[in-house]
C-alpha cells in the first residue's frame, strides 16, 4: 500500500492506493465525490466509505475519529432527506355508485 499524508493544519489530506473494507479502488471511486480545486480535479471517497475504512483499519486516530465523523454522516443525510422534493400525493379516488339502471 501507497500512503502519502499532507498534513498542515487544518488541512489533512491522504493519498490512497488500497483501503480497509472495501473491496476495489473501482467501487470506492464509484461512489466518490469530485471537486475542482483551482487547476485540479480531485476524488474524495464518499463519508460512510471512509468511516468503514477508518473503522476496519481500527488504528487508535481512526477510531477516535469515528464518532464526529459519523455524527457529522447523520447530520449530513438529515439534511439530504430534508431537501429532496415532496412527492405529490396522490389523490383519492371516491367510488360513484350511478343512479342509474
Amino acid at each position: 500500500m501507497l500512503r502519502l499524508e499532507v498534513d498542515v493544519p487544518p488541512l489533512q489530506v491522504g493519498f490512497l492506493t488500497t483501503a480497509s473494507a472495501v473491496s476495489s479502488l473501482e467501487s470506492l471511486r464509484s461512489r466518490s465525490v469530485e471537486f475542482v480545486v483551482g487547476p485540479y480535479t480531485l476524488r474524495l471517497a464518499c463519508l460512510a466509505d471512509i468511516i468503514k475504512s477508518k473503522a476496519a483499519a481500527g488504528r487508535e486516530k481512526d477510531l477516535a475519529s469515528l464518532p464526529v465523523l459519523r455524527r457529522t454522516l447523520r447530520e449530513l443525510e438529515s439534511i439530504h432527506v430534508q431537501e429532496e422534493p415532496k412527492k405529490a400525493k396522490p389523490k383519492k379516488r371516491t367510488h360513484r355508485t350511478s343512479s342509474r339502471k
